[in-house]
């Protein structure tokens, strides 16, 4: 019980524990995910934002109104004022429309003349060509957006403006489109960046100058210098400040280069963290103890039961069998209780069965020990018979009674299985040497052995039982002349075929296709039993026991001469079948 315990603690304290460490990464990388997708919908937004005034700058650079004031001069006064009158009623005005925060739109070319668009009360001593932005040769290629404090205003003393300057080079240096627009669209775009509590949104430009922030008292201040070093020139990312424990996510604003920078600090995002470990140890705590209880009655019950086993087995060790188990249950126990009560059963029988078998036991040595006495009294009186007919100089008396002695003893070795197909066809030559005895010529036969083949070993009494159904179905039953012949052959690799054939009548259509059914039977240990007094079903099923059904067998058919042929195959125990 102390070890189930012991398991159940350990495995749900290391559950707990990889929970509470899991769920912290998660959280972690949650946060991260949801603040760069938030942050790429309002990089979106500030892109298509600063897009449309990039367009509105490229129709006034490349419209025909402009094109013909940056040619006016100074003394041109009528001209200056029809052309940029058309300028602003074609172009200004419906831009403006669509977006009301712009403040002014200025424009100087090559000649020196200005022309201002004075919206919300741009200076009217305002002059481009002293613009503190101009006189920083500020002169880019394209558009350039800054956020600064402007003073060009009477509304105010300074206030937040976001200027756009594009130099126009077609008519010459020194040719400017400038136009200045409130903050507050692209500060809304940064106040819909909606973190909850968690985090602060801003813009960051190229200068480490938060240019934008939800705390207006922040804006225009330099951004933490390790912060702004960890982000450097990466365009996108995420990282933990572990000095001061805040997730920072950042994007570059592909128009501007600026960063879009999202800070949340991670002891607020712990907090949630906190209560899933609070929920966690708790649910923890719960399962521990009903874990606990149940282990307590789970293993009591085992217990129990397997002490009741354990002195049933004391029991059977001391010799008494009829003891037995009461488990009760329906777990592996109680099968373990049925199991060994079925075991008593079984070895209850297994004893009385094994002293039927010794009484047996003894009944056959008594009888293997007469029937030596016979088997020796049989030699006996051969051998005194070989002795008359060597006497009397009988030699065909003498060479039969060799014969039938060497017939008789090697079908009497049954202790070895087997033997090697040389003994085999001896054993079938002095058979046929002694049937030649009784039928005279109406018996010749022929042997035919490939080399090596005679050391190859064979089950015991395979050729004989056929080479006597030959003389059985041929010369007994008709009384005619039958030729047998006895064939060994290795047709493939690690097999051998023995083939018997005579000229005899053979087999009738119905005999052959009866023979085959039963040779093709399954069971050889029930069909050994049928068939023990037929030649040719006992040989082949005493193969198939001996070699395997698939391995060995018999096959019959008709002679190519007439007559019968049957070919007994099996393997030459060269290579493991």
């Amino acid at each position: 019980m102390l070890l189930n315990s012991a398991i159940v603690i350990f495995a749900v304290s290391t559950i707990g524990f990889f929970s509470y460490y899991e769920s912290s990464a998660a959280i972690t990388r949650d946060v991260k995910r949801f603040s760069n997708e938030v942050l790429q919908q309002a990089n979106l937004n500030l892109n298509r934002y600063y897009n449309e005034y990039d367009q509105f700058f490229l129709q006034l650079e490349f419209s025909k109104e402009l094109q013909d004031w940056m040619e006016l001069g100074p003394d041109q006064a009528y001209e200056n004022y029809v052309h940029f009158s058309n300028l602003v009623n074609k172009f200004i005005k419906t831009f403006e429309f669509q977006h009301p925060e712009i403040k002014s739109i200025s424009f100087s070319n090559r000649q020196g003349m200005e022309q201002h668009y004075r919206k919300d009360g741009l200076d009217k001593d305002y002059s481009l060509q002293k613009d503190p932005v101009i006189l920083a040769d500020f002169s880019p290629k394209n558009m350039a957006i800054l956020v600064r404090r402007s003073e060009d205003y009477v509304e105010q003393d300074s206030i937040p403006v976001m200027t756009m300057i594009k130099e126009v080079f077609y008519t010459g240096s020194r040719s400017y489109i400038k136009m200045d627009v409130a903050v507050y669209p692209t500060q809304q775009i940064i106040h819909s960046i909606n973190l909850g509590e968690l985090g602060n949104a801003m813009i960051v430009d190229d200068h480490n100058r938060i240019i934008f922030h939800r705390d207006e008292a922040t804006r225009f201040k330099a951004l933490n210098a390790q912060l702004f070093q960890r982000i450097g020139a990466a365009a996108n990312g995420a990282f933990l400040q572990r000095e001061t424990s805040e997730i920072v996510v950042y994007q570059t604003v592909p128009y501007t280069n600026w960063k879009l920078v999202v800070v949340m600090p991670f002891a607020k995002v712990a907090l949630s963290i906190e209560k899933v470990r609070i929920v966690t140890f708790a649910v923890a705590l719960i399962s521990l103890i009903i874990s606990i209880v149940l282990v307590v009655l789970l293993s009591s019950s085992m217990t129990r039961r397997i002490s009741r086993l354990t002195h049933v087995i004391k029991r059977t060790r001391a010799g008494d069998l009829n003891t037995r188990p009461e488990i009760g249950g329906v777990d592996e126990i109680a099968y373990l209780g049925v199991a060994y009560e079925r075991m008593l059963g079984e070895l209850g029988e297994t004893i009385d069965d094994l002293a039927e078998s010794k009484a047996s036991q003894k009944r056959a040595i008594s009888t293997a020990m007469q029937s030596q006495i016979n088997s020796h009294f049989l030699y006996n009186t051969l051998e005194t018979i070989r002795s008359l007919a060597n006497l009397a100089d009988q030699k065909e008396i003498e060479h039969t009674t060799v014969a039938l002695s060497d017939l008789l003893r090697y079908g009497s070795q049954l202790k070895q299985a087997q033997s090697t197909i040389g003994e085999e066809l001896a054993n079938a030559s002095n058979y046929l040497r002694i049937i030649q005895v009784r039928f005279g010529e109406l018996i010749s036969f022929e042997m035919s052995m490939e080399e090596q083949a005679a050391t190859v070993p064979c089950l015991r009494l395979v050729v004989q039982p056929l080479v006597e159904n030959c003389v059985v179905h041929g010369v007994e039953a008709r009384g005619e002349a039958v030729h047998i012949r006895i064939i060994v052959k290795r047709p493939e690799a690690h097999r051998v075929s023995i083939t018997i054939a005579d000229d005899g009548p053979g087999f009738t259509d119905i005999q052959l296709i009866a023979l085959r059914q039963q040779l093709a039977g399954h069971d050889p240990e029930q069909r050994y039993t049928e068939a023990s007094r037929i030649g040719i079903l006992n040989v082949h099923y005493r193969l198939q026991l001996q070699y395997g059904a698939r391995h060995a067998g018999i096959r019959v058919g008709a002679g190519a001469c007439g007559g019968a042929e049957v070919t007994v195959e099996f393997p030459d125990g060269s290579d493991a079948q």
